[in-house]
């Protein structure tokens, strides 16, 4: 049985090709002038075109009267069809110089995954080092751009591009709507505390400072970090997402097309109502832990609330505080600029949007205990 058609480009093209088939195997005859290049056919069309069930197929070029880089592509093409169908492919009569390069081409593709050796440890560390480093620095630069961007507000905010309502839209987006976060985990925080706490006290019969422990715990260390996790996951990956849609569709470029800077517009807002909030969310959070301490130590142990919140009041100072401040305050301010570079900084498809929002969250994570262990050493190191 034989059957043939040609291909449906072949009015509006002066190359075409022909397709006879006899039982399984099929000769493609390719025909005309392979020269011009926009109105070609491509490999595709006539991969859609060959006979289904086919095991064989032979071309014939015998009828090219002459040829660019696009006929090797399109055997290309059609060769690594075949290859992955496992159809016998035969060339017959092409003009010389054809074959060798879809020789050549063959090779470099069977060569890629063998061209480059895997990288050693060591390389590897390299390179993290060279991304580590390279981040830091953009990192580094962006702080000191958005520091005299808010000097230059400071000094004269009537000529500033920051407007007062989209600082309050993001205090109230970075606080208010964070309120209820921030008081179950550092309540939960203050609770387990609480109950690890209790147990190793009551083996010495100090369970009455159970409070000084979860007091000073709560102050200085884990109120400040909690909240700041607690702000990166919600907030920080808000800030990312949103800059990098906009990102995505071009906003940021129309925005500077009207000559309006996307730092001082976009970034300075987030920055600022981060910085104001977490110390006021930082104190929330201490009270709500101090609260979930109180609430072990009444129900678990003879302690009253007077009692309690007596000895908390002599074990924490305003030392504690002051750190604990310090700290939310590097927290809120290290978390709006990585978060916001992040997003201004993403791709332009809806695949890095949640890439950059992903990044933000554990970046900012990450750098938040790494923020807190400095400031642990520091502290040490000062005595206080």
């Amino acid at each position: 049985m034989r059957s043939s058609r040609q291909n449906d480009v072949s009015e509006r093209s002066s190359a075409y090709w022909q397709i006879e088939q006899v039982a399984s195997h099929c000769l493609v005859l390719f025909r005309g002038d392979w020269q011009r290049h926009s109105d070609l056919p491509g490999g595709q069309c006539l991969i859609r075109q060959l006979p289904a069930l086919t095991e064989s197929i032979t071309l014939d070029g015998s009828q090219i009267q002459s040829w660019s880089s696009v006929l090797p592509a399109l055997l290309f093409t059609l060769q690594q069809h075949c290859q992955q169908q496992g159809i016998a492919l035969l060339l017959k009569q092409f003009p010389a110089g054809i074959e060798p390069v879809l020789r050549l081409a063959s090779q470099r593709t069977q060569g890629l995954e063998h061209t480059l050796p895997p990288l050693s440890v060591l390389a590897q560390l390299g390179n993290w080092g060279l991304d580590l480093g390279s981040r830091t620095g953009r990192f580094m630069h962006m702080t000191l751009e958005c520091s005299v961007l808010a000097w230059r507000v400071m000094c004269s905010p009537r000529r500033s591009m920051v407007r007062a309502v989209d600082v309050l839209t993001q205090l109230c987006e970075v606080g208010a709507s964070a309120l209820m976060i921030v008081l179950i985990i550092n309540l939960l925080v203050g609770g387990i505390l609480g109950f690890v706490g209790l147990i190793q006290l009551q083996q010495f019969g100090a369970h009455v400072f159970l409070a000084d422990m979860v007091g000073i715990a709560m102050v200085r260390e884990m109120a400040a970090i909690m909240t700041a996790i607690a702000v990166a996951g919600r907030s920080g990956a808000a800030f990312a997402a949103n800059l990098a849609t906009m990102q995505a569709n071009e906003e940021i470029d129309a925005l500077q097309t009207f000559g309006v800077r996307p730092l001082e517009h976009l970034l300075l807002p987030r920055l600022a109502a981060m910085v104001a909030v977490m110390p006021l969310l930082y104190v929330y959070g201490c009270a709500a832990g101090i609260v979930g301490g109180l609430l072990v130590a009444v129900s678990s142990s003879d302690l009253t609330v007077l009692g309690y919140l007596t000895r908390t009041g002599h074990a924490v100072g305003v030392q504690h505080f002051i750190i604990g401040a310090i700290k939310s305050l590097c927290f809120g301010g290290f978390i709006g600029l990585v978060s916001c570079q992040i997003g201004l900084q993403a791709g332009r498809s809806a695949e890095a949007v949640g890439r950059a929002a992903t990044a933000a969250v554990v970046t900012a994570c990450i750098g938040v205990i790494t923020l807190d262990a400095a400031f642990a050493l520091l502290t040490y190191y000062l005595g206080v």
